[in-house]
């Protein structure tokens, strides 16, 4: 990914923000939004309840889209369609998953298109503070194209935090980005922009029950799965096992 040099924090916050800067930052990405459906293989009834959407937004003008993982993840497992719808609401392309990584959550997608698309511009989350201003793009319950608004509620936030205890386990380090901008079903996939119309994370997951506690993967570590991903086609997590034992003296 080709991503523009980020201002500092200092600097970001002696800029002066328009009336309209929220609209302006969400026209900077809109062309690059996409809506995702994912259609498991079979037919019938049962196959039609199955299907899953989200959203994604595309990264290179060549036709890689971005999204999470749990958006594709029957089309990645038992050979579903995806379908790409892009901004417009017209154009619909058939997506292949490239790569997926469960335990971050991001996948990519492949689309091939006559033309070069609209890619949105990667910023970086490692300056992020809590309070800063960010905008949520996506189609949540299918409602294609919304925007919402909030502020970045805290950085850094653990999957041990959130209650995330899977088969995982402690080889899964992610963490979050917490937000009170409206993330709801659809919203899976999209981009999380700061006001410049950066993306600095994916819109991943909600808190059950509750409104204003959603989360998103930072962009910075969206980046590095992606970049180990197209390497290796999995991503590298080096651990260390530990086993302990008493100290006896046969042992000694």
């Amino acid at each position: 990914f080709a991503v523009a040099g980020c201002q500092s924090a200092e600097s970001r916050a002696a800029i002066p923000l328009s009336s309209s800067f929220i609209a302006d930052a969400a026209a900077r990405v809109a062309p690059a939004l996409v809506n995702i459906s994912v259609q498991p293989a079979g037919s019938g009834l049962r196959a039609a309840m199955q299907g899953a959407s989200g959203s994604g937004f595309v990264v290179d003008p060549s036709g890689l889209v971005l999204t999470n993982c749990h958006v594709v993840r029957d089309a990645a497992a038992r050979g579903g369609t995806v379908t790409v719808t892009l901004s417009d609401g017209v154009t619909r392309l058939r997506g292949v998953v490239e790569h997926s990584d469960a335990i971050s959550d991001i996948a990519v997608v492949r689309v091939n298109h006559h033309a070069a698309l609209p890619a949105a511009e990667l910023g970086s989350s490692s300056d992020l503070r809590p309070g800063e201003f960010v905008v949520a793009l996506g189609a949540p319950l299918g409602l294609t194209n919304s925007v919402s608004f909030g502020i970045v509620s805290a950085i850094e936030r653990t999957r041990s935090e959130l209650g995330l205890h899977d088969s995982l386990g402690a080889r899964n380090t992610t963490a979050y980005i917490q937000t009170d901008a409206s993330i709801n079903s659809g919203n899976s996939g999209g981009p999380l922009l700061d006001v410049h119309g950066r993306v600095i994370g994916v819109n991943t997951m909600k808190a059950m029950g509750m409104d204003g506690i959603a989360f998103a993967v930072p962009i910075d570590e969206v980046k590095r799965v992606v970049r180990q991903l197209t390497a290796h086609g999995r991503v590298l997590r080096p651990y260390l096992g530990l086993k302990f034992i008493e100290l006896s003296e046969p042992v000694a």
